[in-house]
């Protein structure tokens, strides 16, 4: 939830690793999707890459998470699959 500058250290870092490992075996369109808005300098970070999409955030809603937990719920997982897949559906080459 929040980006420390560790921990957008810590991003770059893994982006990076991410990056590598895109470049070796092809850059697949990726869609990045948080629970939680991604904020901006995060979201650049991705867009940096080749063929990645960031998704826009759904509003935060508990009954979408296990309280005290963090994970979504089914009711959050049918919402977080309800956001990706017209995303899914609208890239170049998936068959509609």
């Amino acid at each position: 939830r929040r980006f420390t500058a560790e921990r957008l250290a810590l991003l770059r870092a893994e982006l990076d690793t991410l990056r590598a490992f895109r470049a070796a075996h092809g850059d697949r369109p990726l869609l990045v999707l948080g629970y939680e808005e991604i904020p901006d300098e995060a979201a650049a970070l991705f867009r940096a890459l080749p063929g990645v999409i960031v998704l826009p955030a759904l509003p935060r809603r508990d009954d979408h998470f296990l309280p005290g937990d963090g994970h979504p719920t089914a009711a959050g997982n049918r919402a977080f699959a309800a956001q990706l897949t017209p995303a899914i559906l609208a890239l170049p080459g998936w068959a509609r």
